[in-house]
């Protein structure tokens, strides 16, 4: 969890952006899931079908959003809850390859300008990394999962006999190791 809220911090501190949030691409459920988020009044962690509005057109068409004020654009508006301090906002697609990954949103500059070319610039320079970043955190959760399966039954949950084996051995090799019976 200190990894997603990481990369997006450093990535908001970047733009100037008081707002940030990461939503990563579930290729199974195919909705957009929010990983992280600074800033906003509720906590977005966890929540699916998020970015229904602007995050998931941007990630269907792969190409960044910027918008300098959102009142000039056919957009609806953000529930008021949301309480954005300005009407600027930055939405970028990260991907590798063809393969769509996630979305990074940036609202609420500190210095309450519009996001402008030279974040997009950032972005641009920054997306290769961030899109590496979070592939390698996905396989390492998937390969977690997979161990998880390898050493469980499915139908109780409980540890299979392989599990019980390799720690049976494990388990006499220490004590022979330390002596103990």
């Amino acid at each position: 969890e200190d990894f997603w809220l990481n990369l997006t911090r450093i990535s908001a501190e970047l733009l100037n952006s008081e707002r940030a949030s990461l939503l990563i691409f579930n290729e199974k459920s195919q909705v957009l899931k929010a990983k992280a988020a600074l800033g906003a009044p509720e906590d977005l962690t966890g929540k699916e079908k998020i970015g229904e509005r602007v995050a998931q057109n941007v990630l269907q068409s792969g190409k960044p959003l910027i918008v300098g004020k959102i009142s000039q654009i056919n957009l609806p508006t953000a529930p008021i809850d949301r309480k954005y301090q300005t009407e600027s906002f930055l939405s970028y697609p990260i991907a590798i390859g063809t393969r769509k990954i996630a979305v990074i949103k940036f609202t609420d500059r500190a210095d309450r300008l519009n996001f402008g070319e030279i974040d997009l610039e950032i972005l641009r320079s920054i997306a290769p990394q961030i899109a590496v970043a979070i592939d390698h955190a996905n396989l390492k959760s998937e390969t977690g999962e997979l161990r998880q399966l390898s050493v469980t039954d499915s139908l109780t949950g409980l540890v299979n006999r392989r599990y019980l084996e390799e720690r049976l051995t494990e388990e006499i090799k220490r004590s022979n190791r330390h002596g103990y019976p």
